[in-house]
């Protein structure tokens, strides 16, 4: 991800600014797209986040990204504790944080080791129990066998092979060791310092990613190809499978048991997956509500 995830995710992309954000709740396309043989859909126009929800009721908003997705925890506590004293005098009431995935996890680290007054957190698709997806990293090279076929260039080929590179090196970094179920790193969280604040946490079910379609100049149409993760699971038994990659489980990096917060005062299941679990309105509606009891 990247600095516009909370605040202007339409300009946001993913892998390395590879892919607009907007793609993981993209539409399928209904004529041809400007000429275009291969697409992944239609963006949508507008992407709105709780930051935005926020700010229309008046609070005093401020966004924060891992600028390093790779680095450790203990590192970037560091970076949020630099924040958090430069923006101390909005902070004099109390601190409510949002946060999405790994982000809930450097919160409650913050929560427990950094001397602030917080009211309440939310945890969108946090992995509290850990993720079993990094086990799967090795598969992930097959996305570039898949796509190279469908692509055009060369220098397209060049791409995906470097962003699908990119993902792996990611999912086996020390950051992504912390989040393996029963590592260090979580079995030192404590959960108990969360029973003195408010809690929400939210999962998602749906762990398709993205869908690629390709025109069909027969039929004048788009027809699906594939989705991703899907053609890498659909052949496998279920019971080999991570829950962070079946439907109904889990939101493709995150099952919906390991998103439920230690002491959570509410917890909510949504279809939606992994990224774009923070901007469908209903799960808006919902971060807004719970606020609304805490205050």
């Amino acid at each position: 991800m990247d600095k516009n995830f909370w605040a202007d995710p339409i300009k946001s992309k993913l892998l390395q600014g590879k892919i607009p954000l907007g793609f993981l709740f993209a539409k399928a396309p209904s004529g041809l797209e400007e000429n275009k043989k291969i697409t992944l859909g239609r963006l949508p126009e507008i992407i709105e986040s709780p930051f935005h929800d926020l700010v229309k009721e008046g609070f005093t908003v401020l966004a924060y990204s891992q600028q390093r997705p790779a680095a450790d925890i203990e590192i970037l506590i560091k970076e949020l504790k630099e924040i958090l004293n430069y923006y101390e005098k909005y902070t004099e009431q109390g601190i409510l944080f949002i946060t999405h995935s790994r982000g809930g996890l450097v919160a409650r680290k913050a929560i427990e080791h950094l001397n602030i007054k917080c009211i309440a957190i939310v945890t969108v698709a946090t992995p509290h129990g850990g993720s079993k997806i990094a086990s799967f990293a090795t598969h992930l090279s097959a996305i570039t066998r898949l796509l190279n076929p469908f692509l055009q260039s060369k220098n397209q080929k060049l791409v995906v092979s470097k962003t699908v590179k990119n993902v792996v090196d990611l999912l086996h970094s020390k950051a992504i060791k912390e989040l393996t179920p029963g590592s260090p790193f979580l079995n030192s969280l404590n959960d108990k310092a969360l029973k003195r604040i408010k809690v929400m946490s939210i999962g998602g079910s749906n762990p398709t990613l993205f869908s690629l379609y390709k025109w069909h100049k027969n039929c004048k149409k788009y027809e699906e190809v594939f989705r991703i993760p899907d053609i890498l699971t659909e052949h496998l038994p279920e019971a080999i499978l991570p829950e962070e990659i079946i439907k109904g489980k889990g939101d493709s990096l995150v099952s919906i048991k390991s998103a439920e917060a230690p002491y959570a005062d509410r917890h909510l299941n949504f279809h939606f997956n992994h990224a774009s679990l923070v901007f469908h309105r209903e799960v808006r509606e919902a971060i807004k509500d719970f606020l609304g009891e805490v205050l």
